[in-house]
């Protein structure tokens, strides 16, 4: 059964990129799939005692079973991808994110039924349930990202994730995937928008290119070129729990280089081959730059920080 309004709607921007690299065999893993198997058993011997009929109106009821229902399809999804990574030979990275996603997705009605603003109102003893099943899940999906994007990391495809978030750079001509790996939501301060956000500038990311003879060149990603007109905003972007964001990069094509703090008379030769970093810098939006009309943007929970991709080769093999 599909949720309907009673759960909000969900933003979807996710995109699957093959994840390459076979992971190590670890204990932590094993003790991490162990405890995740463990909530959801938990789950599953919880759930028969929650009474729907308890709520006090009649909309929370419904919505009680509908999440019930959606947490039982859940469920039952995460124990086939835990099983079936462990019955893997070699599982490679790609298949852990898979059981990490599918674990992470029951969180999503969880939050909804004990996160409420009103939580007495489905009934002191569905909240104590409720509130039992939310404790036994988001420590361990906490856990278990922490331990996917570390995998990641080993297998070269992401770098370190920083409190929740990861970048994620593919090699050849490069793209570059901002990942949310964390339990919570985050929203994004990535630049700039210009025009009523007709031109966007993802200015809060750079990068860093390096020459075979290791000669460093930065740049931002992109940046206003000429005389700026019109209204100026902060480009937006929610990451929702376990979402993530797709950029291209087009090293090769035409942008400002630095040097030194400096712009250089560089463009990089398409011929040869580059190694590539990207780095994104996260911060809130300040009074003084929100427009008048937009003063409520600077209450947003913007992720803040600094965090790095891993290294990947571009130009022609």
């Amino acid at each position: 059964m599909k949720l309907h309004r009673p759960f909000p709607a969900l933003l979807l921007f996710a995109f699957a990129i093959p994840i390459y690299g076979q992971v190590q065999p670890r204990p932590d893993i094993d003790s991490l799939l162990n405890a995740a198997s463990e909530a959801l058993d938990h789950y599953q011997q919880l759930a028969p005692g929650i009474r729907c009929e308890d709520a006090t109106t009649a909309a929370l009821r419904d919505t009680c079973k509908i999440g019930l229902e959606d947490l039982g399809t859940r469920v039952q999804k995460a124990k086939a991808e835990i099983t079936h990574y462990r019955r893997l030979s070699t599982p490679e990275a790609v298949d852990l994110f898979n059981a990490y996603e599918s674990f992470r997705r029951v969180m999503e009605p969880l939050v909804i039924l004990d996160l409420t603003p009103e939580p007495e109102l489905w009934g002191e003893h569905n909240q104590q349930l409720f509130a039992k099943i939310y404790n036994s899940f988001v420590k361990k999906v906490a856990w278990f990202g922490g331990v996917v994007g570390d995998t990641l990391k080993d297998a070269g495809e992401c770098g370190a994730p920083m409190t929740g978030i990861a970048l994620c750079l593919s090699p050849g001509r490069g793209t570059l995937e901002v990942r949310n790996i964390a339990v919570k939501d985050v929203v994004l301060n990535l630049g700039t928008m210009e025009a009523n956000g007709m031109r966007q500038y993802p200015t809060a990311i750079t990068l860093l290119l390096k020459d075979a003879h290791g000669v460093e060149h930065r740049a931002r990603l992109a940046e206003p070129v000429g005389v700026i007109g019109g209204r100026i905003d902060t480009l937006i972007v929610p990451l929702p729990s376990g979402a993530s964001f797709m950029l291209p990069l087009d090293v090769f094509g035409s942008r400002p280089w630095y040097a030194s703090g400096q712009v250089e008379d560089f463009k990089p030769d398409p011929t040869r081959q580059y190694t590539l970093q990207a780095q994104f810098t996260g911060k809130g939006v300040s009074q003084a730059e929100a427009n008048l009309d937009l003063k409520g943007v600077t209450l947003m929970p913007f992720w803040t920080g600094a965090v790095v991709s891993n290294v990947a080769t571009i130009g022609p093999k």
